[in-house]
């Protein structure tokens, strides 16, 4: 049980230093905890999804082929290998000025339900490029540059997210708030059970053109 606990902790200092940037620090920190004895697919399951919070998709697969080597097993996790090649694959997507990349927001089956923030009127779909962005609301296009958001902000919390109440989890959700034009969008970005089709992708461009303050309110 010692270990297992000190596995964890160590888990925990790594998603601290993943939502303050130190990723170096961060993957030094997952590769203590999965170095922990007995395995724990647990362990290295919770490692897949803080790496994949920090785009690490390269360490990501690498605890896949680990955890094979040292148990002979395939590892379980949220994500599948497979679909971290296509993570890895959506995540290079370059835009440009003359060519706005859109992402929309999924079905509820996509989702998950009771997963996502509760709004009558939530964000349907948003298109980037270089110059400028575009929300989709109330079935109403709302198109700014990027200098007018005065407030871009990630809020992580727990909550259960899940395809149902039968099989909810606790599960780290982020919600971006960006506020602009005296207008506030709201919009789950959490690695599980997102709003947006390829949420990866959305993330790495807002973080482009954005300043994004985090605030945790866990605990």
């Amino acid at each position: 049980m010692g270990s297992m606990n000190n596995a964890r902790d160590l888990l925990h200092s790594a998603e601290t230093c993943v939502n303050n940037g130190e990723l170096d620090q961060a993957q030094s920190l997952i590769e203590q905890a999965i170095s922990v004895k007995p395995i724990e697919k647990s362990i290295f399951a919770d490692a897949v999804n803080i790496l994949l919070d920090a785009n690490l998709y390269s360490s990501a697969k690498s605890l896949f082929e680990i955890y094979r080597k040292e148990t002979g097993m395939n590892l379980v996790s949220d994500y599948s290998y497979d679909e971290i090649i296509q993570m890895e694959q959506d995540s290079r997507l370059i835009v440009s000025a003359d060519k706005p990349v859109r992402f929309r927001r999924m079905s509820i089956r996509e989702r998950g339900h009771f997963s996502n923030i509760f709004t009558l009127w939530p964000v349907k779909e948003i298109e980037i490029s270089d110059a400028n962005f575009s929300i989709t609301q109330r079935g109403k296009i709302y198109k700014f540059d990027w200098n007018q958001v005065s407030s871009a902000r990630i809020v992580i919390r727990d909550r259960y997210k899940s395809y149902g109440t039968g099989t909810a989890a606790k599960f780290k959700q982020k919600t971006f708030i960006l506020i602009v034009a005296n207008k506030e969008f709201k919009f789950d970005v959490s690695t599980n059970f997102p709003d947006f089709k390829n949420n990866d992708q959305l993330l790495n461009l807002l973080m482009k053109h954005l300043q994004i303050e985090i605030i945790d309110n866990r605990g």
